[in-house]
């Protein structure tokens, strides 16, 4: 139909990936997660991503336990033998290099999880119910990070206790109820 009507390409939001560059290089998974992508809105896209990064925190929590300061892991890193006989190499970290390893890694995904909720809170409708989750979320960031803080700084310092703590932990419980009830 040289210079008529045309039906022109093919319909939906799939001509790029169908059609084009994208077909070339994609799995079928990764055209779907697109399309689903697509569909969402930035709000919902940076609570996900919100989500990601606050589980992320709650899982290394789980996976850096470090019980006290004899706390130390051996793992075995090499292993040979030879006519002059064998030997056995070992990587140890102790409490101490776990821990701060730990307290690195927590301050940049906190760090990283304040500026996804700031963003969110910059583009998300007022009356969005994911805006109390994020408070409540905060909240509890902030309690582990007084956490990081106190054993940093451990019993017996200077700093004196203001009652911050019991204040922050009923803040999160008085939160997490106005949530249930609302």
């Amino acid at each position: 139909m040289h210079g008529g009507a045309s039906a022109g390409p093919p319909k939906g939001k799939q001509n790029a990936l169908k059609w084009g560059f994208w077909a070339k290089h994609l799995t079928p998974d990764q055209v779907t997660l697109m399309q689903d992508i697509d569909t969402s809105s930035p709000a919902d896209i940076l609570w996900a991503n919100i989500l990601i990064s606050y589980s992320a925190i709650i899982r290394a929590q789980r996976i850096m336990y470090v019980a006290d300061e004899k706390d130390h892991s051996a793992l075995k890193s090499s292993e040979s033998t030879g006519a002059a006989g064998s030997s056995t190499s070992w990587l140890v970290q102790t409490a101490w290099d776990r821990q701060a390893n730990f307290m690195q890694a927590q301050a940049r995904a906190q760090a990283e999880l304040r500026a996804l909720i700031k963003e969110f809170n910059a583009i998300a409708d007022e009356s969005d119910a994911r805006r109390l989750k994020l408070e409540v979320m905060k909240k509890e960031v902030e309690f582990k990070q007084l956490e990081i803080d106190r054993m940093k700084n451990p019993a017996g310092s200077e700093q004196e206790d203001d009652g911050f703590m019991d204040a922050l932990k009923s803040e999160v419980s008085k939160t997490w109820m106005d949530e249930r009830d609302g």
